[in-house]
């Protein structure tokens, strides 16, 4: 892996998390409609082709194939929607985001994408949450890579003007370099499940202690 510098046929893994790690995307039926929302036209926006995601109380995860070099206007897009959206449906005028700004990291080999969506999947896992990837209640990518369907959400109710798209959808990726994509969705599948396998061991070291 290596920071980013934005060219072309590139795969990433970006984060960032809300300002003093308060609980801005706690998940809720209006949040998580107003973050798919947001995702889904700042990737149609900029033909970014997402392979997975997860968002959790207080920051996202995401990796993405940026096939034009368009990953700094999908981020900004992206973050940009969330904030305003989210601030207008919940009365805030504050700052969203932490201002130490996101972390975009390029990643360089087929292994660097598949480790970072296990990391990304597992996340609410790592964090005690849930005991598996499947079992986040949150915005994540799980299923919808899982059964290859897209994840579609309705125009919210708040915020966007009706002459925004009715519906938005996201489909999981799997462009060039990935390989046939039921051996990619297994290896990733296989590393989630080894993340479980280990904060399995974790939590039942504590229990013993």
């Amino acid at each position: 892996m290596r920071p980013a510098y934005r060219r072309r046929g590139a795969y990433y893994f970006i984060t960032r998390r809300c300002t003093q790690r308060k609980f801005l995307l706690l998940s809720g039926k209006l949040t998580d409609a107003l973050v798919t929302y947001a995702l889904a036209n700042a990737a149609k926006r900029t033909h970014m082709q997402i392979l997975g995601f997860c968002v959790m109380s207080n920051h996202y995860h995401l990796v993405c194939y940026d096939p034009h070099g368009n990953v700094s206007k999908f981020a900004h897009h992206f973050n940009l929607f969330v904030a305003r959206s989210c601030n207008a449906a919940y009365g805030r005028a504050e700052n969203f985001w932490a201002s130490d700004g996101m972390c975009i990291v390029e990643l360089v080999s087929r292994q660097d994408v598949v480790d970072k969506l296990a990391y990304t999947l597992a996340n609410p896992v790592a964090a005690g949450l849930v005991g598996r990837a499947s079992a986040w209640f949150g915005v994540s990518s799980w299923r919808a890579m899982v059964d290859d369907a897209a994840i579609e959400t309705a125009r919210p109710r708040v915020f966007y003007r009706k002459s925004a798209p009715a519906l938005a959808s996201v489909r999981m990726s799997v462009p060039p370099g990935m390989g046939p994509r039921a051996a990619f969705v297994a290896d990733v599948v296989a590393a989630v499940r080894a993340i479980e396998q280990r904060c399995d061991v974790t939590r039942q070291q504590h229990k013993t202690l």
